[in-house]
């Protein structure tokens, strides 16, 4: 078992956003520091060209075992410690960031109770990809969008990478166990549910060897013979949520580790098409302009959280 431990390595020399501008994500992910390939972020074919969103945070990425490392700024005073922000490039060169707002209202108070989270979780969300409620995610078009996501971020604002390195947390030793009569009778309770693992691990990876080969099929501009319902209907772990007009939004399923969770966590991958050809793409639900289209196909048209959509919960989680 990990955790994140009290040191942490020193963070590269700061860099200000306006010395950044012009820079391509992998030289962007070097000036920060990092290692690999810059993780994706969603890519759209816009009237001024391909425009694509990448987390701030995705920068930087080490692969050294046993080190986490993300990329930051120091926000303004009076600001909150912890920001998102989208990195915006224009035609594969940095135009801007932005600073998007949050999806939901201020969190209660652990001793505010139940009801204030369930309240607080039922709110009407506010996410820059639905233009308005109740339409697809991105469905109103995409001219403005890095606009409508949030304020932009001052050119003399410092983009920092900082480490943390993972340290094991010592396990505590095996002592004499008792039965747990609450945990039997709990497991009673799941065991109809436990039945379905296996078949639901089973998924899981068939998922994730299929749904990043399904997703690279797709290509910013492509004409889908059959449109959304045609790609769907050729491919495993694929649906298309259809929208008004021409326009749906594809879901990919890229599945998840297997696990003893009967829960559905699974990633997913999304593509807008109108017309019948790609319009965008966001790769991966995990990154913050994908988690925003999930969260976007479960909003329904009072602005509020709904399950009408597939793979959504009524609190506005998605699962594929």
């Amino acid at each position: 078992m990990l955790a994140a431990a009290a040191a942490q390595a020193e963070p590269t020399p700061p860099a200000r956003l306006s010395e950044l501008i012009g820079a391509t994500p992998a030289q962007l992910q070097a000036r920060l520091g990092g290692d690999g390939a810059p993780a994706a972020g969603l890519t759209a074919l816009t009237p001024d060209g391909e425009l694509q969103l990448i987390e701030l945070d995705t920068f930087g990425a080490s692969q050294t075992a046993g080190e986490v490392c993300y990329a930051d700024q120091p926000p303004p005073p009076g600001a909150p410690p912890s920001r998102t922000v989208m990195m915006v490039f224009r035609q594969g060169r940095l135009t801007g960031a932005v600073v998007p707002g949050p999806v939901r209202g201020p969190f209660p108070s652990p001793q505010a109770g139940f009801k204030a989270m369930d309240a607080y979780m039922r709110a009407p969300l506010s996410n820059g990809l639905v233009a308005r409620a109740g339409e697809l995610p991105l469905e109103s078009g995409l001219p403005d969008l890095a606009e409508r996501l949030g304020e932009p971020l001052a050119g003399d604002a410092e983009i920092v990478r900082k480490c943390q390195t993972l340290v094991p947390v010592a396990r505590p030793a095996p002592g004499r166990r008792h039965f747990d009569d609450a945990g039997f009778f709990q497991g009673l309770a799941l065991l109809p549910m436990a039945v379905t693992l296996p078949g639901l691990n089973a998924e899981r990876s068939r998922a994730r060897s299929e749904g990043p080969r399904t997703l690279a099929e797709l290509t910013l501009g492509e004409a889908l013979e059959g449109g959304a319902a045609g790609f769907a209907a050729r491919h495993r772990g694929v649906f298309a949520e259809q929208g008004a007009g021409s326009y749906a939004v594809l879901v990919i399923n890229l599945g998840a580790e297997p696990s003893n969770n009967v829960s559905r966590m699974n990633d997913a991958a999304f593509a807008g098409v109108r017309d019948g050809r790609v319009e965008w793409i966001a790769p991966s639900m995990r990154q913050a302009p994908g988690n925003r289209v999930g969260l976007g196909l479960c909003e329904g048209a009072d602005g509020r959280p709904t399950r009408a959509r597939r793979g959504c919960t009524a609190y506005g989680f998605f699962s594929p």
